[in-house]
Order: C-alpha cells, then sequence, then structure tokens
C-alpha cells in the first residue's frame, strides 16, 4: 500500500517512528516534511503563521500535499495536521 505521510518528520519523534514502522510493515510511504517548511521561516514569522493558520509557510506546505498527491496514494495519514487545508483533505478523497 503507498501512504502518503505527512507530519513533522523529525528524527526521532514519534511521527517519524510512526512513518518507519509502516515502511517495516512493508507499505511505502511518501513523506512530506512539515518541519521543513517551518524551518524555512524566521522565528518572528513562524509564530504568527503558527497562531494564524495562514501564511506563506502553510501555503507552500499544502502545495507540497497536493503535488504529492499526485503519487496516487492509497492513504493519506495525517500526523499533527494542524495546517492541512481542507482543500487538501477535499482533493485526497476525491482521489
Amino acid at each position: 500500500m503507498r501512504i502518503l505521510y505527512t507530519g513533522p518528520l523529525v528524527a526521532g519523534d514519534t511521527c517519524e517512528l510512526r512513518r518507519h514502522a509502516l515502511e517495516r510493515l512493508g507499505h511505502e510511504t511518501v513523506a512530506v516534511d512539515y518541519e521543513s517548511f517551518a524551518a524555512a521561516q524566521g522565528v518572528l514569522v513562524r509564530r504568527v503563521q503558527w497562531r494564524l493558520r495562514t501564511g506563506p509557510m502553510v501555503r507552500a506546505y499544502n502545495a507540497a500535499l497536493e503535488r504529492a498527491l499526485a503519487t496516487k496514494p492509497d492513504v493519506l495519514w495525517v500526523d499533527k495536521g494542524l495546517f492541512v487545508l481542507p482543500a487538501v483533505l477535499d482533493a485526497a478523497r476525491r482521489q
């Protein structure tokens, strides 16, 4: 099964450990790491976007999720999905 897996995928974090567990069970995972988008922002900008749940970081993250949907995953696994927009979930459901 192909799983589109998204969340804060930091080495040693529970999200990353779950993704690895799925792979050990024989599933293919396509990973979209929220942290890579957050780290690209300055601290103040990141904090504002965190509170408002909108901004360039959130748009870039959701655009990456939409691009990853092109891999035709069987499942979308959202771990700590604070910034996943309803449009991305709707696109995944339609698929």
